[in-house]
């Protein structure tokens, strides 16, 4: 049995299956994998905060199109826009708007 930590999507899973657990230990850039939860836990907390860094540094942003809601209403209100009631195309028209875009 090992937990398995999809980098991509951020699911954990229990995985009972050796097979998967071989594939996903040779595929490091899109999975973490470990016997133990907490082990995983941690290993996921440091690539949060290397991915974090990098994006940081690289000044990389998610466009406003591929956000989702919750992301586009946090952004909204560290804007001061007030995001209650609004669609998610509402929003990325008012932030681009405020943005000047």
């Amino acid at each position: 049995m090992a937990f398995i930590y999809n980098i991509k999507n951020k699911v954990m899973t229990e995985c009972l299956n050796k097979d998967v657990i071989k594939i996903c230990e040779k595929d490091p850039l899109n999975y973490l994998v470990s016997d133990k939860l907490d082990e995983l836990k941690s290993k996921i907390t440091e690539t949060n905060e290397i991915n974090g860094a990098d994006d940081a540094n690289t000044g990389i942003k998610t466009p406003l199109s591929k956000m989702k809601l919750e992301d586009l209403k946090t952004l909204a209100e560290k804007i001061g826009i007030t995001a209650d009631g609004l669609t998610r195309d509402e929003l990325i028209k008012i932030i681009k708007d405020s943005r000047g875009d």
